[in-house]
């Protein structure tokens, strides 16, 4: 049973960058500096909780992904439209484990997802930022040669570009302030020497913990929990296991590669815009 390629689980809040914001920043609905609103959201008798105690107000987009807010998150997706969402999660980031029930404001925004997703699609789908908005699908080995140097077989890379490049640099910038911003839920995440950028997500009663991160090199997905869900809060498991551990082997990954960082493409326009206003 590889848990990499087979398990899938619920994603939690890091969905988010795939469902909600890519996808409105794509199609224009957006842009990293927008006004979302972080309120008291009620649709019928469901009303969505944040992570945090109450509800902080008007925000900025990367404010409002750097604490993983989710009223903004499930107000943002009833303005992009569900169907749009899903389009972009399983056509463009090739999620493939959506399923019907799945095309909806809780699934979507908040990655409670029916059949959930594998640690080897969400790196995938991750490096889609990474790559300037190219899906790259992930592929085991590249070729086999004999001893002889003879190329036996050949696995030639699939890649599509899925997101606009601009598109592409802004969510790199966006979640680049999860790891680096003051409050950011994946702080602990952040590389001594390298760029560091991605996502945690947490579901419902502690059953998964995930980070997905990337560098300039590398993507990684990892998650944590137990084969059979169940609580790790009630396991004594109070923090985030993925953030530690994805920080460990990339610190190791990176050891002896020189700094890098994204450059902004000439797509991208950089302002300067009021916080509060």
């Amino acid at each position: 049973y590889n848990r990499a390629t087979q398990m899938t689980r619920q994603p939690g809040s890091s969905m988010k960058p795939l469902s909600v914001y890519a996808p409105s920043i794509d199609t224009g609905l957006l842009t990293a500096a927008s006004i979302v609103n972080d309120e008291k959201l009620t649709i019928g008798d469901w009303s969505p909780q944040n992570s945090y105690s109450g509800y902080r107000g008007y925000m900025i987009v990367r404010r409002a992904l750097e604490i993983s807010a989710n009223t903004p998150a499930v107000r943002t997706l009833q303005d992009l439209g569900v169907d749009k969402s899903y389009e972009y999660v399983q056509d463009k980031f090739h999620i493939s484990t959506l399923a019907d029930a799945d095309r909806d404001l809780s699934p979507l925004a908040l990655g409670g997802l029916t059949n959930g997703v594998s640690p080897k699609e969400m790196a995938a789908a991750y490096g889609v930022f990474a790559s300037g908005g190219i899906y790259n699908k992930p592929h085991s080995y590249t070729k086999i040669v004999d001893n002889t140097g003879k190329v036996l077989l050949e696995n030639e890379p699939e890649n599509t570009r899925v997101l606009k490049d601009s598109t592409a640099f802004i969510m790199t910038d966006l979640l680049y302030s999860v790891v680096n911003g003051s409050s950011g839920t994946g702080r602990a995440a952040k590389l001594s020497s390298m760029p560091t950028y991605g996502k945690t997500g947490t579901t419902n009663d502690d059953y998964d913990k995930w980070f997905i991160g990337f560098t300039p090199y590398y993507v990684g997905a990892v998650w944590y929990g137990f084969d059979t869900p169940a609580s790790v809060r009630k396991a004594g498991v109070y923090n985030n296991p993925s953030v530690t551990l994805w920080k460990s082997v990339m610190e190791k990954v990176h050891e002896d590669l020189p700094e890098r960082e994204f450059t902004a493409p000439d797509s991208v326009e950089k302002v300067l815009v009021c916080a509060r206003t």
